[in-house]
């Protein structure tokens, strides 16, 4: 991994405003951004575009517009401790949000992202076509073995999942592919669009389920220099109608007809925010890396530390945590739709009034749990008291019969006590519990 930033980084004269340093020249964009976990530079290189127009006979016309761009993020501030695990030599209580903080160190390339993109465009009397297309190559996630990084100690270092490795690496992929057409009805202009496409009914990035959802984001598009907001929107197959209703009112409606959730970064990727939910993660776990319960939290005088000595010489073990495989659903089969308004009033100081109506599915990323009709092979159901019979017969037998005559005259005694104290328990916790245990666990 590269330990120095490039040389345009090191040479440039910044001005800073404010948290935001931001450079413009030719063919150079630099952007630093400072937050209080860390400080990134992002160095957009020579983005440049070509454009070709074209007609076939007098009717068919096109253009073609490809673009390609080069970008470098490189980390510009050291590792917070309080974002680090304390097994990994930090002071964070969990190790199952430091991966992508570990991966790399200061002045690392966290990433160096070359990207093409293509636009055609065809237009035949009143019928129109669009395509388009991008692909992107990273080459640090290509040729960096991220289990190199991080402390030697470290006993799972964060690698990139299969999954999150290929995502990371590269991508290809047709975005936006529809057809449409300009008619008239009852002397109205009329656009009909049908295919996989972007709908822009607002840019909200910091209100969630508002009317910028028709279609998904890629999280790390947003976080990649050199894009523009519209490269993290992902098209969604739908039909898309606008309609002039009447002088200055208009209308717009759309059905979808697949599904894209949203896309997080890469699990490991700098941009990470969690190891549990990202892309290609594989499973989920609390304070320690999944699969490796060495990386719990650790210290003599920690109290969740597993491996705490008892008393007096510690505080004894009482850390718990569960390590559960994540397997993603396929995607649901639903259609959205939506309906807009929009009257433009030159009377009231050229005012535009815009209603909008939405029925969609969330595009954000959820966990729930079910319990299985049947165990994984080497695993089952076992009865505790059955189990613990053979323990609770040699217990008995080093008591003595006196001893267990004492046993069952405490017993007796304490039954009717406990018996009224456990339904006291149930009638007060059973209304309670019951709706909540009956969401978060459902038989297949």
């Amino acid at each position: 991994m590269a330990r120095r930033p490039p040389r345009a980084l090191m040479g440039t004269r910044m001005k800073a405003n404010g948290s935001v340093v931001q450079v413009r020249g030719r063919g150079l964009r630099l952007f630093i951004l400072r937050t209080g976990a860390v400080s990134l530079a992002a160095l957009a290189l020579g983005a440049s575009a070509m454009a070709y127009d074209f007609e076939v006979g007098d009717e068919l016309t096109g253009s073609i517009i490809t673009t390609l761009s080069v970008g470098v993020q490189v980390r510009m501030a050291d590792q917070d401790p309080r974002l680090v695990a304390y097994y990994n030599g930090g002071s964070a209580t969990t190790a199952d949000a430091d991966d992508s903080t570990l991966n790399f160190n200061k002045y690392d390339v966290t990433s160096q992202i070359t990207s093409i993109g293509s636009e055609l465009r065809l237009k035949w009397r009143s019928y129109f076509a669009t395509v388009t297309g991008t692909a992107f190559f990273d080459s640090i996630a290509a040729n960096n073995d991220l289990a190199e990084n991080g402390p030697v100690t470290r006993p799972y270092r964060g690698r990139y999942s299969p999954e999150g490795k290929d995502r990371a690496e590269w991508d290809a992929e047709f975005r936006e592919y529809y057809v449409g057409g300009n008619f008239e009805a009852f002397d109205r202009n009329l656009v009909v669009k049908v295919g996989s496409q972007i709908v822009n009914w607002g840019e909200a990035l910091f209100t969630l389920n508002g009317i910028s959802v028709i279609n998904s984001l890629e999280v790390s598009k947003i976080l990649t220099p050199g894009a523009e907001f519209k490269d993290a929107l992902i098209p969604v197959p739908m039909v898309k109608v606008d309609y002039d209703l009447a002088e200055g009112l208009a209308a717009e409606a759309f059905v979808t007809f697949g599904f894209e959730p949203t896309r997080l970064p890469a699990c490991g990727s700098f941009m990470s925010f969690s190891d549990n939910f990202c892309d290609g993660v594989t499973g989920t776990t609390i304070f320690t890396d999944y699969g490796d319960t060495r990386a719990y939290t650790v210290g003599r005088d920690n109290a969740g530390d597993y491996n705490n000595p008892a008393p007096p010489y510690g505080t004894g073990p009482q850390a718990i945590s569960v390590g559960i495989p994540i397997h993603q659903l396929d995607e649901p089969s639903t259609n959205d739709w939506g309906v807009s308004l929009r009257y433009f009033s030159p009377d009231l100081n050229n005012t535009e009034f815009q209603f909008y109506y939405m029925k969609y599915r969330s595009r954000l990323p959820s966990v729930y749990f079910r319990s299985p009709e049947h165990f994984a092979e080497g695993t089952g159901q076992a009865s505790f008291l059955q189990a613990s019979q053979g323990l609770l017969g040699s217990v008995l037998a080093q008591l003595g019969l006196e001893g267990q005559q004492q046993v069952m005259q405490t017993l007796e005694a304490l039954a009717p006590s406990l018996e009224s104290t456990g339904n006291l328990l149930t009638d007060l916790l059973s209304p309670a519990l019951t709706p909540v245990i009956s969401s978060l666990i459902s038989p297949r």
